[in-house]
């Protein structure tokens, strides 16, 4: 499931505008910037782990610092998504979805809820065609954990 949101997350157009997300996230997240390579986030974030799934590579952090004003676990991961070299997409795991749905409707306003599957809603934050839009941000009910998918639209990489 979490390849498949990786999968989908960098290949979606540019969604609706938010300037408060593009404000929040639309340079880069955590120090580095999107279209950083894996090495420039290794430099800044060097106790991860590398792995590979198709044509991504994915840096992975223990990191349980509170985002977005929610507290996190120690052992919550972040997970860095590469494609050709060039970070996209960055991965939150969350203890529960309520509490940073809360935090960033105040942050960013309201969001639209999907279902991408049967069974699990997503809230997005940029929903709608909006042509210079930089970012996108996705909180997922994810086996009882809250995932927060933060992604740079193809624009914002170039891919268009």
């Amino acid at each position: 499931m979490l390849r498949a949101a990786v999968l989908c997350a960098l290949s979606l157009p540019a969604w609706g505008q938010n300037t408060a997300v593009d404000d929040l996230v639309g340079e880069g997240v955590f120090g580095v910037k999107w279209n950083d390579g894996l090495e420039a986030v290794r430099a800044k974030l060097p106790d991860g782990e590398r792995s590979e799934l198709d044509r991504f590579v994915h840096w992975t952090v223990k990191d349980g610092r509170s985002v977005f004003d929610v507290e996190r676990r120690r052992r919550d991961r972040i997970q860095f998504a590469f494609l050709a070299d060039r970070l996209g997409m960055v991965l939150l795991m969350f203890p529960a979805c309520d509490e940073v749905v809360d935090a960033l409707t105040k942050s960013l306003g309201p969001y639209d809820e999907m279902t991408p599957d049967p069974g699990r809603t997503a809230q997005r934050w940029n929903r709608g065609r909006w042509s210079g839009a930089k970012a996108n941000i996705e909180a997922t009910q994810y086996y009882g954990d809250c995932l927060v998918t933060i992604w740079a639209t193809r624009e914002r990489l170039g891919l268009n």
